[in-house]
C-alpha cells in the first residue's frame, strides 16, 4: 500500500495545505506536491509508475487552459480536477476528457466527495466488471465509463456465457447488464436473477440499464435483486455516482459481514459462522461425499493466565494460539473460536489416524511456542498449552460431533492436560 503515491497540484497554498491535510487524515499513501504543470512534469519523471491518482487544479500560472488534464491523462493516470468556476461550457470540456471527475472549489465539503473517489480507485485495482451486452458498441461505451474509475472489464453477449465468466473469474465483483437481448428470455433482468441466487449484495453489484424508456424496467431490475438501474444515455458525473455509490455500499455490507461472522478479538471465524458452514458440510458427509473430523480444543489453565498477568496477557495468549491455529491449517479447513478460550476445527476428508496426527502436531506446536511478553523492564516467556479432543465418527449434524469431542477433551483434561484424546 505504502508503494502508491497521490499527486497533488494546486497553486493556491491555502487549497495546497487543505488537501493535502484532509488526504493525511484519511489514508497513508505518500502524498506528492506540485505547484506548477513544470513541477508535475519533473514529478512524474520520476514517480509515474508509483502514483495511481493525481488531483488536479484545472487552471495553473503555466497551464492556464486545463492542459494539465492532458499531461496527466497522457501519462495514464487517474485524474480528479478541482475547479474554482462552473458553466456548462467549462464542464463539457472537462467531461470530454477521461477524467475520473470534476468537482467545485466553491465548498471544502466538496472535497469529501474527493476523498471517495480516492478510495474507490485504489480499491477499484483489485475488482473486475463484467459487462454483458449483445451490442458491441453498448459494451465499449460502458468500458469506457468503467476505465475512467479503473475498473477493468469481461464481456459477455448472453447469460450462458455470463456464468460462465463469473464462475471461471472470481474477482468479478460488478456487473452491468443490459435488459434487451437477441434470443428469447435472455434479457438482463433473468442474468440478474440467476445472479443473485448465487451471489449476496455484499459479494456482487449489479446494475441494470437500458436505452427502453419503459418505466417498469427499473422496477423489474431491482425486484430480481439488481442493486441499481442507470438510463442507457446516461451522462459520466451520474454513471460514476452510481457506480462509485454501490461499490461503496458492497463494501460496507461485506464489512458488516465480516463484524459479524468473525472473532473481534482474535479474527477467527465465530460460532455463527461454524454453525453456517457446518451445515453445508454435514449435508456432504451424510452423502458420503467426504470425510470430516471435528476437534474441541482448550486452552490450559487459561484463568490462571489472566490472575497472574493479567486480562490483556490473557487476550495476547488468545491471539497467540489463534495465530499458530491459523498459519498451520489447510485453507480448506475451518478453525474457529467457539468461546472464551475454547477453539473448534473443522477438518475435512481426513481418517482417524490423520487427524490424531493433525491435532496432535498442533498441540506440540503449541506447547514448543511460549507467548513472549515484552515489558519495560524485561521479557517474559510464558508457557501455554492445549488439551484436545475430537472425532472422526460420521454424525448428522455438528452438534451431535461436538458433544462427542467434548467428551473426548474431558478425558484429556482429566488425565492431568496438555494431551489428544479421541
Amino acid at each position: 500500500m505504502q508503494s502508491k503515491k497521490i499527486l497533488v497540484i494546486e497553486d493556491s497554498l491555502a487549497m495546497l495545505t487543505y488537501e493535502v491535510e484532509a488526504l493525511k487524515g484519511r489514508f497513508s499513501f505518500p502524498i506528492l506536491t506540485a505547484s506548477s504543470m513544470q513541477e508535475a512534469k519533473e514529478i512524474l519523471k520520476y514517480s509515474r509508475d508509483e502514483i495511481f491518482v493525481a488531483l488536479a487544479d484545472l487552471v495553473l500560472p503555466d497551464a492556464p487552459n486545463g492542459e494539465i488534464i492532458d499531461l496527466l491523462i497522457g501519462e495514464g493516470i487517474a485524474t480528479i480536477v478541482f475547479t474554482g468556476q462552473y458553466n456548462e461550457e467549462l464542464r463539457q470540456f472537462v467531461m470530454s476528457k477521461p477524467i475520473v471527475d470534476y468537482i467545485l472549489k466553491s465548498s471544502l465539503n466538496n472535497f469529501q466527495y474527493a476523498l471517495r473517489l480516492v478510495a474507490g480507485l485504489y480499491e477499484n485495482q483489485f475488482i473486475r466488471a463484467l459487462v454483458v451486452d449483445d451490442s458491441e458498441f453498448a459494451r465499449m461505451k460502458v468500458e469506457f465509463s468503467l476505465s475512467r474509475l479503473q475498473i477493468s472489464v469481461v464481456h459477455a453477449s448472453n447469460i450462458d456465457d455470463a456464468m460462465i465468466i463469473l464462475t471461471d473469474n472470481p474477482d468479478i465483483r460488478l456487473v452491468l447488464t443490459d435488459y434487451h437481448m437477441q434470443s428469447d428470455g435472455n434479457n438482463g433482468v433473468n442474468l440478474t436473477s440467476k445472479i443473485r441466487q448465487l451471489y449476496c449484495s455484499d459479494k456482487m453489484t449489479i446494475i441494470g440499464y437500458s436505452s427502453d424508456t419503459n418505466k417498469k424496467l427499473p422496477i423489474e431490475f431491482l425486484k430480481n435483486g439488481a442493486n441499481d438501474y442507470i438510463p442507457f444515455n446516461y451522462s459520466e458525473e451520474e454513471f460514476t455516482l452510481r457506480v462509485i455509490g454501490n461499490l461503496e455500499l458492497m463494501a460496507h455490507l461485506r464489512m458488516a459481514r465480516e463484524m459479524a461472522i468473525k472473532d473481534f478479538l482474535t479474527g477467527l471465524y465465530n460460532r455463527r459462522y461454524l454453525f453456517e458452514v457446518a451445515k453445508q458440510l454435514f449435508h456432504q458427509v451424510s452423502r458420503d461425499t467426504m470425510t470430516l473430523g471435528v476437534a474441541m480444543i482448550d486452552v490450559d489453565f487459561f484463568k490462571k493466565i489472566n490472575d497472574e498477568f493479567g486480562h490483556d496477557v490473557g487476550d495476547l495468549a488468545l491471539k497467540h494460539i489463534a495465530t499458530l491455529l491459523e498459519k498451520t491449517m489447510r485453507k480448506s479447513d475451518l478453525v474457529t473460536r467457539f468461546g472464551g478460550e475454547e477453539f473448534c476445527l473443522l477438518i475435512v476428508n481426513v481418517e482417524n489416524q490423520q487427524m490424531f496426527q493433525i491435532v496432535e502436531n498442533l498441540r506440540l506446536l503449541i506447547e514448543r511456542s511460549p507467548l513472549q511478553i515484552e515489558t519495560a523492564t524485561a521479557c517474559t516467556s510464558i508457557p501455554i498449552t492445549i488439551s484436545a479432543g475430537f472425532t472422526t465418527k460420521k454424525f448428522s449434524t455438528i452438534d451431535e460431533a461436538i458433544k462427542e469431542s467434548d467428551i473426548h477433551l474431558y478425558t484429556a483434561k482429566s488425565q492431568g492436560r496438555n494431551c489428544t484424546c479421541h
